[in-house]
């Protein structure tokens, strides 16, 4: 595919070079003046003129001097140089120096390089001066020179003898590149006489040439008719052109190379390797790049080849779909300069809009979306292309824009990505408030008529999040149920607190009354109607759920939103009062779920119920035992008085949450007649009061005096007793409970071991308190040694503990400045503790 970038322009026709009578055999351009080499050994001066023409420049030369060299002979090159006004040319092999006003000849520089067979400019000098003029020439005797012409002087910098013949050369700076019949080499001049082979050239209907088209890189004519970049380490990275095997000659004009061959001028970007244009080449014969502009000619006229502006080759580029090589010229062209106008950062929106559709044409759907984002596409301008999903808007600029649904006729298969793509546009706008406020609830209808058709999910999900507030109630609702999303239709309702119409809809989904496939389950209904704000649809729906045996999921709304507020309709009681009447089991079930946080009347509430429902059920009769166990809020006294005396273990139970353990032991000895269970009480009351050991002499005296119970099982059981607490009496405890008719014989072990115990204890009490003492006085005496302060007491006096007098060294001082002995301190600090 050819895109146009150069047009070409006269500048010098045949019609002047027939007046002149001259065949062209080289030329050379700089400023104002173009100087001509004849075949016949012509100078020709030329003034050229430039001017401005719908927006391309145009160039014209009239003739001015000329002069006839002696040599008569083709001027194979010719070079002028404004800066020296000399004009330096090459004729019959040898080099001439030419003044540019007059066009005599500098005979001190002239006629002294001989057998010339090519030569090339050195724009990277090597000798200091502004002046100077630098050349690299191969010659017919197999060297290379590299001279300079310095006030009208020849000096020869560097000659490097080769094995044969120059063919072509090019020079940068100290590096020179050069082709010979076999190959193209690389010498650096300065270091070496040795060149570098780079590639070997075989091909003997391949002209050779070389050309330098950047610091330290050159472009040679290869083999297989690929243009090859070498640079001064080597060869290049870049890639080789391809061009036609007959390609004699080349000219750079960043970034396009243009090759001249026998049939056809050819145009390639560096920056992609593709040919770009192509252009018929009859009878031309070079092509240069002179003074930054590009002449293309034959020897009966020359051509200027103008390029095109970058703006007019990316809007070719963007009309024939080549939107990377639009966009490549595009960041090129904002790169080449840090300020830009308005009006280029307009073109700039312009291309990104255009080559955006392109790529949506084609699929490519992230670079689109990048591209139109960065371009500032408007959301109406982007829903025309859809109408199916909005009204009919303003096309693009007035340009025609893509008919979605028309793609989709051809492939159907891409509906799902254009969907997402056109969601993502639009989300991104909203999300990032670039939408117009009039054009924001047409966006979120035409977001949701989209995901209808194909992510319903996602639309649950955005609504879930209250995403499109801006969208009205009713016509949401009207698009929701055209649809048929009747779960996203429950949502939308929600968002605007309509509770009842919401679950009227999640009602009918579970029922099967309506489809929707979306809808999440009972929990999702379930988790919802927690959080509604409205107490009687609450109510309502809680109703409901018990009417469908969905008891679990009722239960699970009830435990949530119950409040302890006597009047409100959430109160525990009110709720079995009116949603689980007549239901005990479920009462029960429900108050035992919420029993760890409920209050004292919710908690009897649930003891009545017990106690109704085990009248005829006794299998909630441990239940409610579990229930005294473990209850934390409950009027104990209350209950106690609910309960009649034929619960007696629930009564039990209640006396000892009560710390009422010698009336409970009564019951257990007295009415049930239990042993085991009073001694299991006793040990389970030990442990709950803090070791306290009275319990046990209670239960003795009380089960010695029943009268129910054999001498014989009163001996045996006391003893099984005090073979395991006889330690929780102490000596005169145990002596004064037991009768004093039984044998001493009977208890002396168990007296023996409580004598001890009780010894030992003593025996700590007294190591407890002396430690103590030791410590406070330790401490005292620490501090009165660090306050350096002392206490002295008069004969008056008095502990203000036991209000003796003190007799030893040692006292406490409390902070209100109270005196007392050091063991009255140490007696009350073990009372305290």
């Amino acid at each position: 595919m050819s895109i146009q970038t150069f047009e070409l322009c006269g500048l010098l026709d045949e019609c002047d070079t027939a007046v002149l009578g001259i065949k062209i055999s080289s030329f050379d351009l700089e400023k104002d003046f173009l100087f001509i080499g004849s075949d016949d050994g012509r100078i020709l001066q030329f003034l050229v003129s430039y001017s401005l023409k719908f927006a391309s420049e145009y160039i014209s030369a009239e003739h001015i001097n000329s002069r006839t060299l002696s040599s008569g002979k083709r001027i194979s090159y010719v070079f002028c140089s404004c800066a020296t006004s000399r004009l330096v040319v090459v004729s019959d092999g040898n080099m001439i120096v030419v003044d540019m006003e007059g066009l005599g000849t500098i005979q001190s520089a002239s006629n002294r390089l001989k057998n010339i067979t090519c030569v090339s400019l050195n724009e990277s000098q090597i000798s200091r001066g502004a002046l100077n003029i630098e050349f690299a020439v191969g010659t017919t005797k197999k060297t290379i020179i590299v001279c300079s012409i310095a006030q009208d002087k020849l000096v020869i910098l560097k000659q490097i003898s080769l094995v044969d013949i120059p063919r072509a050369i090019s020079i940068d700076s100290w590096f020179v590149v050069f082709a010979m019949s076999n190959a193209y080499y690389l010498l650096n001049v300065s270091q070496s006489n040795n060149p570098e082979v780079l590639f070997p050239m075989n091909d003997p209907e391949v002209v050779p040439f070389t050309k330098k088209i950047a610091s330290g890189e050159f472009l040679l004519n290869g083999p297989n008719a690929l243009g090859i970049f070498v640079s001064t380490d080597g060869v290049s990275s870049k890639p080789p052109l391809k061009w036609s095997p007959s390609t004699f000659s080349v000219a750079y004009s960043y970034p396009y190379v243009l090759a001249l061959d026998e049939e056809f001028l050819t145009i390639h970007s560096v920056l992609d390797q593709i040919q770009k244009q192509s252009m018929p080449s009859p009878q031309w014969c070079f092509v240069k790049n002179t003074d930054g502009r590009v002449i293309i000619g034959s020897d009966r006229g020359l051509l200027l080849a103008s390029p095109l502006s970058t703006e007019r080759q990316i809007q070719s580029l963007v009309s024939e779909s080549r939107t990377d090589e639009a966009l490549t010229l595009l960041r090129n062209l904002e790169e080449s300069s840090s300020r830009h106008s308005e009006d280029f950062f307009a073109f700039k929106r312009s291309v990104n809009q255009k080559c955006g559709m392109s790529k949506l044409r084609n699929f490519e759907f992230e670079d689109a979306l990048d591209l139109l984002q960065n371009s500032d596409l408007e959301p109406e301008c982007l829903l025309a292309m859809w109408p199916k999903y909005s009204r009919d808007l303003t096309a693009l600029n007035g340009h025609k824009t893509l008919d979605i649904e028309e793609i989709l006729r051809k492939f159907p298969g891409m509906r799902p990505q254009y969907c997402e793509f056109f969601l993502r546009y639009l989300l991104y706008y909203l999300e990032n408030g670039l939408v117009w406020q009039d054009m924001v609830a047409h966006c979120n209808e035409v977001i949701i008529r989209l995901l209808c058709d194909f992510d319903p999910g996602r639309l649950c999900l955005l609504l879930g999040e209250n995403y499109f507030k801006d969208l009205s109630l009713e016509r949401g609702v009207t698009i929701l149920s055209e649809c048929k999303q009747f779960h996203c239709l429950a949502l939308h309702h929600l968002n605007y607190g309509q509770e009842k119409e919401a679950s009227q809809i999640w009602r009918e989904v579970i029922n099967g009354d309506i489809s929707d496939v979306t809808f999440p389950g009972v929990s999702f209904f379930v988790g919802k109607v927690k959080d509604f704000t409205s107490s009687k649809e609450a109510t309502d729906c809680t109703a409901w759920f018990l009417s469908k045996g969905f008891t679990e999921e009722a239960f699970e709304i009830l435990s949530s939103r119950v409040e302890y507020i006597p009047h409100s309709p959430f109160y525990p009681v009110r709720i079995c009062n009116k949603l689980l009447a007549n239901r005990l089991d479920m009462q029960i079930r429900f108050l035992e779920l919420i029993s760890p946080m409920s209050d004292s009347n919710t908690n009897l509430f649930l003891l009545r119920c017990y106690l109704q429902i085990c009248r005829s059920q006794l299998q909630y009769r441990p239940m409610m035992s579990e229930f005294l166990n473990t209850c934390r809020d409950l009027d104990f006294e209350e209950a106690l008085k609910i309960i009649d005396t034929s619960y007696l273990s629930e009564r039990i139970v209640i006396m000892r949450r009560l710390g009422r353990d010698n009336e409970a032991l009564e019951l257990i000895l007295l009415e049930l007649d239990d042993f085991s269970y009073a001694l299991d009480y006793c040990e389970r009351a030990f442990l709950e009061s803090n070791f306290s050991k009275k319990l046990f002499s209670t239960f003795l005296r009380l089960y010695l005096a029943d009268h129910r119970a054999s001498e014989e099982d009163k001996k045996m059981n006391t003893v099984l007793m005090l073979r395991k607490h006889c330690t929780k009496f102490s000596p005169n405890e145990l002596i004064d409970c037991l009768p004093a008719d039984w044998s001493v014989s009977l208890i002396a072990p168990y007296l023996q071991k409580s004598l001890v115990c009780s010894s030992a204890n003593a025996l700590t009490q007294d190591l407890l308190k002396r430690a103590i003492l030791k410590k406070v006085l330790t401490d005292k005496t620490a501090q009165i040694k660090f306050l350096k302060k002392y206490y002295i007491l008069n004969d008056n006096a008095t502990c203000a503990v036991c209000n003796g007098p003190f007799f030893e060294p040692q006292f406490f001082i409390y902070p209100n400045n109270s005196i007392v002995h050091a063991s009255c301190y140490v007696e009350t600090t073990l009372v305290s503790r």
